[in-house]
Protein backbone atom coordinates (compact mmCIF):
# COMPACT_ATOMS: atom_id res chain seq x y z
CA UNK A 1 0.00 0.00 0.00
CA UNK A 2 2.48 2.86 0.78
CA UNK A 3 4.07 1.98 -3.08
CA UNK A 4 0.56 3.02 -4.34
CA UNK A 5 0.35 6.39 -2.11
CA UNK A 6 3.79 7.08 -1.75
CA UNK A 7 3.70 7.51 1.76
CA UNK A 8 6.57 9.02 3.97
CA UNK A 9 7.05 10.11 7.38
CA UNK A 10 5.79 13.67 8.28
CA UNK A 11 7.22 15.64 11.45
CA UNK A 12 4.80 18.70 12.44
CA UNK A 13 5.33 20.20 15.84
CA UNK A 14 1.57 21.92 16.31
CA UNK A 15 -1.45 19.88 16.67
CA UNK A 16 -3.76 21.61 14.21
CA UNK A 17 -0.93 20.72 11.72
CA UNK A 18 -1.41 17.20 12.61
CA UNK A 19 -5.22 17.07 12.36
CA UNK A 20 -4.92 19.21 8.84
CA UNK A 21 -2.12 16.76 7.77
CA UNK A 22 -4.23 13.40 8.74
CA UNK A 23 -8.04 15.14 7.20
CA UNK A 24 -5.48 15.98 3.82
CA UNK A 25 -4.26 12.14 4.08
CA UNK A 26 -7.68 10.48 4.85
CA UNK A 27 -9.77 12.59 1.95
CA UNK A 28 -7.22 11.52 -0.41
CA UNK A 29 -7.75 7.83 0.64
CA UNK A 30 -11.17 8.21 0.03
CA UNK A 31 -10.74 10.02 -2.86
CA UNK A 32 -8.40 7.21 -4.64
CA UNK A 33 -10.64 4.74 -3.65
CA UNK A 34 -13.61 6.51 -4.84
CA UNK A 35 -11.92 6.91 -8.31
CA UNK A 36 -11.28 3.13 -8.31
CA UNK A 37 -14.84 1.98 -7.38
CA UNK A 38 -16.10 4.03 -10.19
CA UNK A 39 -13.35 2.93 -12.43
CA UNK A 40 -14.55 -0.66 -11.53
CA UNK A 41 -18.70 0.14 -11.43
CA UNK A 42 -17.74 1.41 -15.12
CA UNK A 43 -15.97 -1.62 -16.53
CA UNK A 44 -13.25 0.57 -17.96
CA UNK A 45 -9.91 -1.75 -18.46
CA UNK A 46 -6.69 -0.95 -19.22
CA UNK A 47 -5.17 -2.04 -22.92
CA UNK A 48 -2.25 -4.51 -22.35
CA UNK A 49 -0.24 -4.17 -25.89
CA UNK A 50 2.51 -5.93 -25.10
CA UNK A 51 2.64 -9.87 -25.72
CA UNK A 52 3.66 -11.79 -22.40
CA UNK A 53 6.83 -13.87 -23.41
CA UNK A 54 5.84 -16.82 -21.58
CA UNK A 55 2.79 -17.55 -23.77
CA UNK A 56 3.70 -16.23 -26.88
CA UNK A 57 0.49 -17.63 -28.50
CA UNK A 58 -2.06 -16.27 -26.24
CA UNK A 59 -2.94 -12.78 -26.37
CA UNK A 60 -2.79 -10.71 -23.83
CA UNK A 61 -5.55 -9.47 -21.59
CA UNK A 62 -6.91 -6.39 -20.60
CA UNK A 63 -7.02 -5.76 -17.07
CA UNK A 64 -9.09 -3.74 -14.63
CA UNK A 65 -8.23 0.23 -14.81
CA UNK A 66 -6.18 1.53 -11.44
CA UNK A 67 -6.57 5.02 -10.44
CA UNK A 68 -3.22 5.69 -11.12
CA UNK A 69 -3.70 4.80 -14.93
CA UNK A 70 -6.55 6.54 -15.07
CA UNK A 71 -4.93 10.15 -13.30
CA UNK A 72 -1.56 9.14 -15.94
CA UNK A 73 -4.11 9.26 -19.06
CA UNK A 74 -6.32 12.00 -17.95
CA UNK A 75 -3.09 14.35 -16.88
CA UNK A 76 -2.57 14.92 -20.79
CA UNK A 77 -5.81 16.91 -20.99
CA UNK A 78 -4.39 20.11 -23.05
CA UNK A 79 -5.63 23.14 -21.46
CA UNK A 80 -4.86 26.39 -23.84
CA UNK A 81 -5.29 29.96 -23.50
CA UNK A 82 -6.48 31.86 -27.10
CA UNK A 83 -5.22 35.58 -26.93
CA UNK A 84 -7.31 37.99 -29.37
CA UNK A 85 -7.45 41.17 -30.25
CA UNK A 86 -10.59 42.79 -30.96
CA UNK A 87 -11.48 45.78 -34.00
CA UNK A 88 -11.26 48.35 -30.67
CA UNK A 89 -7.77 47.47 -29.33
CA UNK A 90 -8.70 45.38 -27.05
CA UNK A 91 -7.12 42.15 -26.01
CA UNK A 92 -9.48 38.99 -24.78
CA UNK A 93 -8.39 35.92 -22.86
CA UNK A 94 -10.17 32.42 -23.70
CA UNK A 95 -9.18 29.49 -21.69
CA UNK A 96 -10.41 26.67 -23.33
CA UNK A 97 -9.92 22.44 -22.84
CA UNK A 98 -8.87 20.86 -26.31
CA UNK A 99 -10.38 17.97 -26.90
CA UNK A 100 -9.55 14.21 -25.58
CA UNK A 101 -7.98 11.85 -27.52
CA UNK A 102 -10.05 8.48 -27.90
CA UNK A 103 -8.17 7.00 -24.16
CA UNK A 104 -8.88 10.27 -22.17
CA UNK A 105 -12.48 10.44 -23.99
CA UNK A 106 -13.53 6.97 -23.17
CA UNK A 107 -12.40 7.32 -19.45
CA UNK A 108 -14.55 10.42 -19.02
CA UNK A 109 -17.44 8.59 -20.96
CA UNK A 110 -17.17 5.59 -18.77
CA UNK A 111 -17.56 7.76 -15.27
CA UNK A 112 -20.23 9.86 -16.62
CA UNK A 113 -18.43 13.02 -16.54
CA UNK A 114 -18.77 15.95 -19.14
CA UNK A 115 -15.59 17.99 -20.14
CA UNK A 116 -16.39 21.72 -20.32
CA UNK A 117 -15.45 23.48 -23.15
CA UNK A 118 -14.63 26.23 -21.09
CA UNK A 119 -13.55 26.26 -17.93
CA UNK A 120 -13.27 30.09 -16.90
CA UNK A 121 -15.24 32.92 -17.96
CA UNK A 122 -13.28 35.29 -20.61
CA UNK A 123 -10.80 37.81 -19.74
CA UNK A 124 -10.38 41.39 -20.87
CA UNK A 125 -6.54 41.29 -20.40
CA UNK A 126 -5.91 44.73 -22.21
CA UNK A 127 -3.72 46.91 -20.07
CA UNK A 128 -5.42 50.00 -18.33
CA UNK A 129 -2.76 52.62 -19.13
CA UNK A 130 -2.50 51.24 -23.07
CA UNK A 131 -6.57 51.18 -23.43
CA UNK A 132 -7.54 53.53 -26.27
CA UNK A 133 -11.06 54.65 -24.79
CA UNK A 134 -12.68 53.93 -21.37
CA UNK A 135 -14.23 50.60 -21.11
CA UNK A 136 -18.12 50.23 -22.01
CA UNK A 137 -21.20 49.15 -20.52
CA UNK A 138 -19.92 45.77 -22.04
CA UNK A 139 -17.72 44.93 -20.28
CA UNK A 140 -19.26 43.33 -17.57
CA UNK A 141 -19.14 40.41 -20.05
CA UNK A 142 -15.56 39.01 -19.44
CA UNK A 143 -14.20 39.46 -15.96
CA UNK A 144 -11.71 42.29 -14.81
CA UNK A 145 -8.00 41.32 -14.93
CA UNK A 146 -8.00 43.73 -11.64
Amino acid sequence: MKTNLQLRPMWHHNSDRIEAHVFVCVLAYVLWKALAHMLAHAGLKTRIRKKDPETPEGSPRDRPMSPAVALKILHDVQIGDILLETVEGRKLRLRRIARPNSDQAEIITGLGLKLQEQICADRDVTPREFASEPRSSTDGLFESPL
